[in-house]
């Protein structure tokens, strides 16, 4: 995940700024809202993710 990534990786950049974090951390619970909508399950959401 981009995120997790982002925050380890200390030496690439300074770490996300927590305005940062939360816009990513809405993005990815939006996702979730379509996806529920869709009738997707989170297992199939992972899987096309991987694509």
């Amino acid at each position: 995940m981009e995120l997790l990534t982002r925050c380890w990786d200390k030496e690439e950049e300074a770490r996300p700024s927590m305005q940062e974090v939360v816009q990513d951390l809405n993005n990815i619970a939006e996702g979730w809202k379509s996806n529920a909508v869709s009738g997707r399950t989170p297992e199939e959401v992972h899987t096309s993710l991987q694509a």
